[in-house]
């Protein structure tokens, strides 16, 4: 694929090393002489000198004709332009990175404007992992799909779990008639796709998808559900805290911040009237 990266930072750099390895056709669009001979002389992309917003620069990176534009430098107003001008150039598929709270009130709406096809805030991101481990402490990993509806989560098998060395299909009707389902397991560093045979092992990482009170119910057979945490403590008022802040309000957590800043405490404050 043909793919424009615009900001030569420590994220445009990694990108666009991983893709030049995989082999896509990558131009580095950035306005740093630096930054572009490092790139030039390190990886097998081609650099475009200027301003990453700008049809002209854009037009000689080939946005007219490209699968990909992703847009990271440091400022959102220019990855967010960058998206807009390139699409209508020509091309494709556009990604931001936005990192500003004021940007992101109404993501659906920035992204149809601005034609963005993903938009991607660091900062919530980490909130949301936080919050989904919040929810569920033994698991290892959580996705959501369907706006919530479906949860995809990892966990590692223990000694004392009830399905230890029997198949699948010999499990009680308590757990068949959960909306669950075993979707993957991987042991040493194999992976399986489960059947009615299938026999867990201790220190296997198995994959469950379903409903997530399906999710709940199962971790409430083995024990290891968690009773709903109410009080979280959290140090530092940066974006992500306020990103958590906001999921945590919606969870009904009593949620407590400490920042030193007393100018950032009065601004969490206005934002999140509902944390102390």
């Amino acid at each position: 694929m043909d793919i424009i990266i615009v900001g030569d930072g420590k994220v445009g750099y990694t990108l666009a090393e991983q893709l030049s390895q995989e082999e896509h056709n990558v131009t580095i669009v950035d306005t740093s002489d630096e930054a572009l001979r490092k790139a030039d002389e390190a990886l097998d992309v081609m650099c475009v000198k200027g301003n990453g917003a700008s049809v002209s620069t854009l037009r000689e990176a080939g946005a007219e004709h490209a699968d990909i534009l992703i847009a990271a430098t440091s400022m959102d107003e220019i990855n967010m332009v960058s998206c807009l001008t390139a699409k209508h150039m020509g091309t494709a598929f556009t990604v931001a990175r936005v990192r500003n709270i004021e940007y992101t009130v109404d993501t659906n709406r920035l992204k149809r404007d601005m034609g963005i096809d993903l938009l991607i805030n660091p900062e919530n991101d980490t909130a949301v992992e936080i919050s989904r481990i919040l929810r569920f402490p033994s698991a290892a990993n959580i996705e959501t799909f369907y706006r919530g509806r479906v949860e995809l989560m990892s966990f590692r098998a223990r000694e004392e779990d009830f399905f230890i060395g029997q198949p699948l299909s010999a499990l009680s009707r308590k757990v068949r008639d959960l909306p669950i389902l075993f979707c993957a397991a991987e042991r040493n560093e194999e992976v399986l796709i489960p059947d009615g045979s299938f026999v867990p092992q201790v220190g296997d990482k198995l994959y469950l998808i379903g409903a997530p009170l399906g999710l709940h119910g199962f971790f409430e057979l083995m024990g290891r559900y968690a009773p709903k945490i109410r009080n979280v403590f959290v140090v530092g008022g940066g974006r992500i805290t306020f990103y958590l802040a906001a999921l945590m309000e919606r969870m009904n957590m009593k949620v407590t911040i400490v920042e030193r800043k007393e100018e950032r405490c009065r601004q969490l404050s206005e934002l999140l009237p509902h944390t102390l």
